[in-house]
């Protein structure tokens, strides 16, 4: 290895700026505080925490309150409701299916499935299109529906959201 000596004056002022900053560095990271300890104000911390625990809870408007946006469903191309049976469609849906509530829909080009609760059990049931529950087979799944049939018999149930608007599809649905 080749040693040589620093005897050019630009070399010797660019150490000595170096070692400048460095010792600087060190002095700010001396005086910055731990960021796993928490801050020494703690007085305004807990200030804060007895201001607001004597505040009321947030309220939020009830879902009533959200009416258009009920009306006007996002997720659908034309912004339109979902058009209700009508018929015979609309007499057989009546049917209910009271021991299971529908927890939710996946619609994909893969497939698409339900997942049911079974009251009684409070266990969850996922069911594909053809595949049977109790005496009842899969007939149709649609956005928060799911239509199900039971010979000349339908029964349809429908997602429940608390203070959601009643259901225009007819009595004795879900």
């Amino acid at each position: 290895m080749i040693r040589r000596v620093v005897t050019d004056p630009l070399s010797w002022g660019l150490l000595a700026v170096c070692l400048v900053l460095a010792a600087m560095l060190a002095l700010q990271l001396a005086e910055a505080p731990d960021p796993g300890v928490p801050p020494a104000d703690l007085k305004t911390r807990d200030a804060n925490a007895a201001a607001t625990a004597g505040a009321e809870p947030i309220q939020f408007p009830p879902l009533t309150a959200y009416q258009e946006i009920v009306e006007r469903p996002l997720f659908n191309k034309d912004r339109r409701p979902p058009p209700a049976p009508t018929g015979a469609a609309a007499l057989a849906s009546t049917v209910a299916v009271p021991q299971y509530e529908l927890e939710g829909t996946v619609l994909s080009p893969g497939g698409s499935f339900a997942i049911l609760q079974d009251r009684r059990k409070r266990e969850l049931q996922r069911l594909g299109l053809g595949e049977r529950l109790d005496a009842w087979t899969v007939a149709e799944i649609g956005e928060g529906w799911l239509r199900l049939e039971h010979g000349e018999r339908s029964a349809r149930l429908q997602l429940d959201l608390p203070g959601a608007p009643s259901n225009p599809n007819g009595p004795g649905n879900k």
